[in-house]
């Protein structure tokens, strides 16, 4: 998969980022739905194994220049803007290109969908920096129009989710925390929806439940939920388990 990801992105530097707009009306129908099934392996990926989205993110940036679709751009490039806010401050310039493309051709579809998927990305792209303030603005403006303008996006809800409850462990947000996170983890668990509970329950639960000082409670429904995931290969939850295994114990 690494080695994928490098030469799918010499291939996108050798072409540049050039493309002749059109309308999904004037891309293949076959094209159209490659493109949506790279996507929905790049998001599906990118919050579980990086290397593995990152690939598929590569050849959807590469797929969407070649179809000239403006709204399927904007959310490769938004993408590509977190893959680059990864590698810290030294790309931050790039990452600035990026994401202003993005809104631009965002912006010229009426399918808030799209909107909706650029402001999650700068939402990523702040807190990746340490702008958590800012990141906490553009993921509560990516959850409302998610919320109220779009439909099927379980997977974008969950995410958006996730990264705002980071943003408020950081900022020390306990109170917001304490009342939106729980009935969000039950609604998870009542959909059966093992990615949004784990998420959930490896960050943002854990602070919820020390700042009730109930460590055995936060021990305890991490690792329940951490034995019902996948022990096949290392994932960011692992990381993720692991980092709050020992917020717990250092408590």
């Amino acid at each position: 998969a690494l080695a994928s990801v490098v030469v799918t992105r010499l291939r996108l530097k050798l072409r540049g980022l050039g493309f002749r707009p059109r309308p999904p009306a004037g891309v293949p129908p076959l094209a159209l739905r490659q493109l949506d099934v790279c996507w929905t392996a790049a998001t599906g990926l990118g919050m579980v194994d990086v290397v593995q989205g990152a690939c598929f993110s590569s050849r959807h940036l590469l797929l969407a220049l070649r179809a000239g679709e403006p709204g399927r751009i904007a959310l490769s490039l938004g993408f590509e803007a977190v893959n680059a806010g990864m590698a810290g401050a030294s790309k931050d310039r790039r990452t600035a290109r990026l994401l202003a493309a993005a809104v631009g051709l965002a912006g010229q579809s009426p399918d808030p969908y799209f909107r909706a998927a650029v402001h999650l990305c700068r939402g990523d792209c702040d807190l990746l920096a340490g702008r958590f303030r800012a990141a906490t603005a553009a993921l509560a403006e990516a959850e409302r129009v998610l919320r109220d303008s779009c439909t099927g996006v379980a997977w974008e809800l969950d995410s958006t989710r996730h990264w705002y409850f980071c943003c408020c462990c950081v900022l020390g947000e306990w109170a917001e925390l304490s009342a939106r996170c729980p009935p969000l983890l039950q609604d998870a668990r009542d959909r059966g929806d093992l990615f949004a509970e784990m998420n959930y329950l490896t960050g943002p639960m854990a602070h919820v439940r020390l700042a009730a000082d109930d460590p055995g409670r936060a021990w305890d429904e991490l690792h329940a939920t951490a034995a019902r995931w996948s022990q096949q290969g290392f994932h960011l939850q692992h990381i993720w388990v692991l980092e709050s295994s020992a917020l717990i114990s250092l408590y």
